[in-house]
């Protein structure tokens, strides 16, 4: 039976502090997001954003892009690409992109070898169900921008080759802008999706963030649950439930009754010795 995902896509515009960062968590609780593509990402990690875990691709110029994701909700087979202009990941049976375009018209051609090129480099082997989404810097036709845009014929080819369809334009007539600055506004942020996973969405819409002078750009959509497949894999703990009072007491708690289970009395060295009483634990339960 399929579940329904919000999933949205937003410029931070370089933010790293701290303040900003606890914007950011405000902005995921209050809309309620589940999945959210984040572009001009400088931070590595964002650990401290409760009830979120963070895939992070940063690039070889400091910057880059992230997918933040709801605890429960795991992403698998990541591609990134080095640049840290696009990443991919597998989520149920939908392949997730996170596009950042290159700004500025003395940057065209960087732009177009992102489509041309290192786009479908890491789109090979995808599920037929995708969704595309970021901050394209640039535009296809004369209303998606006011003043002077950056048209892309590489963006239209990729568009085109992959069969998307534009999951705001499915569902709205009038142009509504997500990028405002000095010399105009335009819609560089978008999110696309294959047909077949089009025919799926519940809704669109546009939200304001304090903390970027870009729109964040979010859908409603219906994704198929996959069975789960039970076997030997890798858990990654998040690590903002050291924060956690409750959690921290249980681990002074779990720790003490481990510490009454070994001879060792003095317990230098850690990793030695979490490992003889999860071993003695294993032998007498």
């Amino acid at each position: 039976m399929p579940e329904i995902y919000k999933i949205a896509t937003l410029n931070i515009n370089d933010m790293a502090t701290t303040t900003k960062i606890a914007l950011l968590e405000d902005f995921l609780q209050k809309e309620e997001i589940n999945i959210i593509l984040l572009q001009e990402v400088r931070r590595p990690v964002f650990d401290d954003i409760r009830g979120f875990a963070a895939y992070t691709n940063i690039g070889t110029t400091g910057r880059g892009t992230a997918i933040l994701t709801r605890d429960l909700i795991q992403l698998t087979n990541t591609v990134c690409l080095p640049t840290g202009r696009g990443m991919a990941a597998d989520f149920q049976n939908v392949t997730i992109v996170n596009i950042y375009a290159p700004s500025g018209a003395e940057r065209r051609r960087d732009r177009e070898n992102l489509f041309s090129n290192e786009k479908p480099y890491i789109l090979r082997g995808i599920s037929p169900s995708l969704l595309v989404g970021g901050d394209f810097n640039s535009v296809l036709t004369n209303l998606d921008a006011t003043g002077h845009p950056n048209y892309s014929r590489a963006r239209q080819e990729f568009i085109r080759g992959f069969d998307l369809v534009d999951m705001w334009e499915t569902s709205q007539e009038r142009v509504t802008y997500i990028h405002y600055t000095s010399r105009g506004s335009s819609r560089i942020d978008r999110i696309y999706a294959s047909c077949n996973l089009s025919r799926q969405k519940r809704g669109a819409e546009t939200r304001v963030a304090a903390f970027t002078d870009h729109l964040a750009m979010a859908i409603r959509i219906a994704v198929e649950a996959t069975t789960i497949r039970r076997g030997r894999s890798y858990y990654t703990m998040n690590t903002a439930l050291l924060r956690e009072e409750r959690f921290q007491e249980q681990l002074r708690q779990r720790w003490a009754e481990c510490s009454k289970q070994t001879k060792i009395p003095y317990h230098g060295d850690v990793v030695g010795t979490s490992a003889k009483c999860v071993h003695q634990e294993t032998l007498h339960p």
